[in-house]
């Protein structure tokens, strides 16, 4: 008998859904990081011979992000799930490919490394098998979390 998912579905931590939803499944997670596998479905409007620009991957990191903000809420906060927040910021990103493979695991790692009321910064990676196709600093608003 197969383990039991510890972590909610991914459509009641982000609000993303159809091909725009991006983060498939939440992997592991502490109180500062998220990793998670997500993949590009053919049906994205940015699929085109067989994979989408590599610029697609920073909304994969976006969406673990959010996967992660909904995730340090305490059960009781969880009210508004799938919350809309927003990437305001997209500092140092480093791109190692064009492209990314459509329908292909893709390992997303989110760690906040500062936050201050609504804004929240995280280092993040995405990773193609061994290899890393792109990296960078993401700054994100979620407007529930204002004092």
């Amino acid at each position: 008998m197969p383990a039991l998912d510890p972590f909610p579905p991914v459509e009641d931590l982000v609000p993303h859904r159809g091909p725009a939803l991006l983060l498939r499944r939440v992997l592991e997670v502490s109180d500062r990081e998220l990793r998670g596998v997500g993949q590009i479905s053919p049906e994205s409007p940015f699929a085109a011979r067989g994979s989408a620009p590599l610029f697609v991957g920073l909304d994969l990191l976006a969406q673990a992000a959010a996967a992660l903000a909904t995730l340090r809420q305490r059960p009781s906060e969880r009210e508004a799930r799938g919350e809309v927040g927003y990437l305001v910021g997209v500092r140092e990103a480093r791109f190692e490919t064009a492209t990314l493979p459509l329908s292909v695991p893709l390992v997303a790692h989110v760690r906040i490394t500062g936050e201050a009321a609504a804004v929240a910064t995280h280092e993040g990676s995405l990773w193609l098998g061994e290899g890393i196709c792109l990296s960078a600093t993401l700054t994100t608003f979620l407007p529930s979390s204002r004092p």
